[in-house]
């Protein structure tokens, strides 16, 4: 019982990193003590599936609670307060690098770590340019409602899950479609929680779709990738890591250069409160992860 409900908090923690840009679900799952076990059943959900189900349900149920007490907010402070809001997760994202570069650090490092280091983040700083370019000019990759550049972001996410350190939101972040996501999940829990009374016109239609189309393609994606993760971080864990970093670094640069300047609600004063109370927010999240980690190790020798 002990084991359900800290799972039940750690799906907490994991729903509330999908949503929130710079905190990283795999990093969380990692200080928590529960990365191999969710990679082991991601990688091959059928294998022991009723103990998996069993491992899978608390995970679930904490990050739906987690979903619906955070997709608003989120979803209201973008909508007013932009600039403050974007402050905040490069907070959370510069606050997460000491995490991940222990993590690189402890697996030593070599020279030829330096080319992949340097495409990660050349990539990551590249889409950064690219999405303030395409901002700038007015132009777009697709509409942020089409559906098939909805299921490549919700691929790519995906990907992206299984890797310790790559935030999920940010990728959908640098990929232009986090804010358009945020407001369809909205949609989606308001439809849902109000479902007596459900609507029935386009919008809640369009909401629906294009939070279901990601999700299966998110899911699809973190399957199939999970085999490859497992295998990299199995042969090749320092360089894996070390690149990690380096495309973290370079997301700090690329969040910097899509900042909403223009937000006429936008004070000093915010960005006085914002940058550090991100920066708060996840060396918290580290210590709570190796808290967790720990109080469950110790669970576990009682058990055992």
């Amino acid at each position: 019982m002990k084991n359900f409900f800290y799972r039940v908090f750690c799906g907490f923690f994991l729903g509330l990193s999908v949503l929130a840009p710079g905190v990283s679900g795999s990093i969380m799952a990692v200080m928590m003590g529960i990365y191999e076990d969710l990679l082991t059943i991601i990688s091959n959900p059928f294998k022991n599936f009723k103990r998996n189900l069993g491992w899978i349900i608390p995970l679930g149920l904490g990050a739906g609670l987690s979903a619906l007490l955070f997709i608003a907010l989120f979803s209201q402070l973008f909508d007013t307060y932009p600039l403050a809001t974007y402050l905040l997760f490069l907070g959370l994202v510069v606050g997460n690098l000491p995490a991940v570069f222990g993590d690189a650090k402890q697996n030593g490092m070599k020279k030829s770590y330096a080319l992949p280091m340097a495409f990660a983040f050349a990539l990551a700083l590249g889409l950064g340019a690219l999405r303030a370019y395409l901002n700038a000019s007015g132009s777009d990759f697709a509409a942020p409602d089409a559906l098939w550049y909805l299921a490549l972001a919700g691929l790519v996410g995906g990907i992206s899950s299984m890797v310790p350190g790559i935030s999920i939101s940010m990728v959908l972040m640098l990929l232009g479609v986090y804010n358009r996501l945020l407001d369809a999940a909205r949609g989606s829990v308001d439809e849902a929680l109000t479902f007596i009374g459900v609507r029935t016109g386009d919008t809640a239609f369009t909401n629906i779709l294009m939070a279901g189309v990601t999700a299966v393609c998110f899911l699809a994606g973190m399957i199939a990738f999970s085999h490859v993760t497992k295998s990299v971080l199995t042969r090749h864990k320092a360089p894996a890591y070390w690149t990690v970093f380096a495309f973290m670094c370079g997301s700090v640069g690329a969040i910097a250069v899509n900042l909403p300047i223009h937000d006429g609600n936008f004070a000093w004063w915010q960005a006085a409160i914002a940058l550090p109370v991100g920066l708060l927010i996840a060396l918290s999240f580290v210590l709570i992860g190796r808290r967790m980690r720990k109080n469950n190790a110790l669970a576990e020798d009682i058990e055992d």
